[in-house]
């Protein structure tokens, strides 16, 4: 259960808010600005609001932050927005914010109309008017990749090896 206030994320979390914020200004030349983060009542439904403005339309976002590696979980999460939306924030879309989208995931955000953006510019929003897309931009250096063993599959193979020595 989370237990912070929507405005009182860990620092990790803020920097990959602003970080996502700034990439999508810049990839939208300005067109969607961040107009405000409403300060609201605590909900562990979510991270946080946002207020956007595109073309000159408002919208309004109720966003996790999350490094998001399962499609999934991508369902859950937008499962669990659309509940808080439903329960008192009629007029917001849900987003995810992460560190970086693959274009699998992107994908999946597409096909279940999940608005999402992350720290390079990748991004989906669809309002009645406009549809913003932006995916295959490259994971940065710095974030690196798991290294090969650490998969599902190497797991098994390294849990394996752990208990029969002899493999």
């Amino acid at each position: 259960m989370n237990n912070r206030s929507s405005m009182n994320l860990n620092p990790t979390e803020r920097r990959i808010l602003d970080e996502a914020l700034e990439a999508l200004g810049a990839q939208t030349h300005g067109a969607v600005k961040l107009l405000r983060r409403p300060r609201g009542a605590f909900d562990p439904r979510f991270d946080v609001q946002l207020e956007l403005e595109l073309h000159g339309q408002k919208i309004l976002l109720l966003a996790e932050i999350k490094n998001i590696d399962r499609r999934a979980a991508l369902a859950q999460i937008k499962d669990q927005l659309e509940r808080a939306i439903a329960d008192g924030f009629p007029g917001y879309l849900p987003m995810i914010v992460a560190p970086y989208m693959t274009e699998t995931m992107a994908e999946e955000c597409r096909r279940i109309d999940l608005p999402f953006a992350d720290t390079v510019g990748n991004l989906f929003v669809r309002t009645p008017t406009t549809l913003l897309y932006i995916v295959g931009r490259p994971r940065p250096d710095h974030m690196g990749r798991a290294p090969r063993g650490i998969t599902p599959a190497g797991m098994k193979i390294i849990f394996a090896l752990l208990c029969k020595p002899e493999l």
